[in-house]
């Protein structure tokens, strides 16, 4: 694919996965550019500075000028779902002749040489790639990885190294996982999601046992899942490796971590969401098999500073906690709802959720209702629509009549606008929470300074 490539053309360069990838390109000393509809984002800035031509409004004598070099023979253009193929970029490409592929066709050509430790599931990729690499660079293996998420101990969504590792995150949208030919994998859950990609859950099981084929040596799996793995982890001791005597302390999730080879080693993590011990057992398990010692998975995970916008503190005094997560499926709102509620048995949740895609909002609209309806009070904004188009019927006003709460809310799309605010700041100022969620895989993290600033 990128034999004699001197030129790469991301469309939606702006999205997580794609900017890693830009990134590595761009290392690699080929001409990187790409367009994306958002401006001034951490991730598009950090492209920006290390010379990435990045064009957010499509202006084509500017457009033109930049990709004049782009040829048939030197150039590929590199495109995420999340872009129509009715884009005009997207169009000018295919008129111009110039091989266009999906962001999971790239990453099954840079991972083709290396060791892929690949992880997999609904829920919880990011943060055990993330808590992978660093136990794995904290003990002495120098991996690459490509992350959905920012590391906070590198501030980087992607690491390149020496060592023929790659760590990977196999995506099950569009099912891009099965591109990936992996050395060893994980799966961390199964849970309804794609109802755009999966006809029913069937054919998603179906996927994931295809993966499994796929890997080359070790399968490790949640220990409450179907398929059959090489190992198992929990949180319980009926896997082969599992946490005991886990208690919250000083500010930690402190707790035994157990091995197959009979050996335990104390650790702790960090911030202190009870299904982030899992998400370390998953973590550890890859480690262990890839050789790492236990001691030096302990420790490193004492040095994980986390994940952005996984359980994320913008705020944390005796008189105000602002909590900022990824949490977008009802599982994970219910796994991020109860950690709260085992740090906070004495607070009220007051939860600011931005449903993510139509698609997904029609299929789980039960689960979403059942869910909120466990938050004390509860803010529902608009539906992000990220790739899709609106859905008829399908809106947060509806969905939010179907959740069991006295105080509920809805605020349009307005409530990003400073001079639209008054809704917005009437809720909070009436209700002046002490615990507060925001919650979405969209841009819902853009109303915290503002929550900061009305509250004061």
């Amino acid at each position: 694919m990128l034999k004699n490539i001197k030129n790469i053309y991301f469309l939606g360069i702006g999205g997580i996965g794609m900017s890693a990838l830009a990134h590595w390109i761009n290392l690699r000393n080929i001409n990187t550019q790409g367009w994306d509809d958002a401006e001034n984002t951490l991730v598009l800035n950090n492209l920006a500075d290390k010379g990435i031509k990045i064009h957010n409004k499509f202006k084509k004598d500017h457009f033109l000028i930049d990709v004049k070099k782009f040829k048939t023979t030197n150039s590929v253009v590199i495109y995420t779902p999340a872009v129509s193929t009715n884009h005009p970029i997207f169009q000018y490409f295919k008129l111009k002749k110039i091989s266009i592929y999906k962001r999971s066709e790239l990453l099954q050509y840079i991972s083709a040489d290396y060791k892929v430790i690949a992880i997999a599931g609904t829920h919880g990729k990011t943060t055990i790639s993330i808590m992978l690499s660093h136990i794995l660079k904290s003990s002495g293996v120098d991996c690459n990885a490509f992350f959905g998420g920012i590391s906070k101990n590198y501030n980087s969504n992607f690491l390149t190294g020496n060592s023929g590792i790659m760590v990977v995150e196999a995506d099950e949208y569009d099912k891009s996982l099965l591109k990936l030919s992996p050395y060893m994998s994980l799966i961390s859950s199964m849970d309804k999601d794609h109802g755009d990609i999966y006809l029913n859950d069937a054919e998603m099981t179906d996927a994931y046992k295809q993966f499994i084929e796929n890997t080359q040596k070790s399968i490790i799996g949640r220990h409450d899942l179907s398929p059959e793995f090489d190992y198992t982890y929990s949180v319980e001791s009926d896997s082969d490796f599992y946490v005991s005597k886990y208690k919250f302390e000083h500010n930690r999730l402190m707790f035994n971590l157990h091995f197959p080879n009979k050996k335990t080693v104390k650790t702790s993590l960090l911030y202190g969401a009870k299904y982030n011990m899992e998400n370390a057992v998953a973590a550890s398990a890859l480690a262990f098999l890839i050789g790492v010692n236990p001691i030096d998975i302990g420790k490193s995970l004492m040095s994980f500073n986390g994940v952005g916008r996984r359980f994320e503190y913008h705020l944390n005094t005796d008189n105000q906690i602002i909590i900022d997560d990824y949490a977008h499926h009802p599982e994970e709102l219910a796994a991020l709802i109860n950690s709260t509620r085992l740090l906070y048995p004495q607070k009220e949740i007051f939860l600011i959720f931005q449903p993510h895609l139509f698609s997904r909002t029609q299929d789980l609209e039960m689960e979403f209702a059942s869910v909120l309806s466990l938050v004390d009070k509860l803010v529902l904004i608009d539906i992000y629509p990220a790739r899709e188009e609106k859905i008829s019927g399908v809106t947060s006003k509806n969905l939010l009549k179907k959740i069991k709460l006295n105080h509920k809310w809805y605020v349009d799309e307005t409530v990003f606008c400073d001079k639209n605010k008054t809704l917005f700041s009437s809720i909070l100022l009436s209700e002046n929470p002490d615990l507060v969620i925001t919650a979405g895989a969209g841009d819902v993290y853009k109303l915290i300074p503002k929550i900061k600033s009305i509250l004061g």
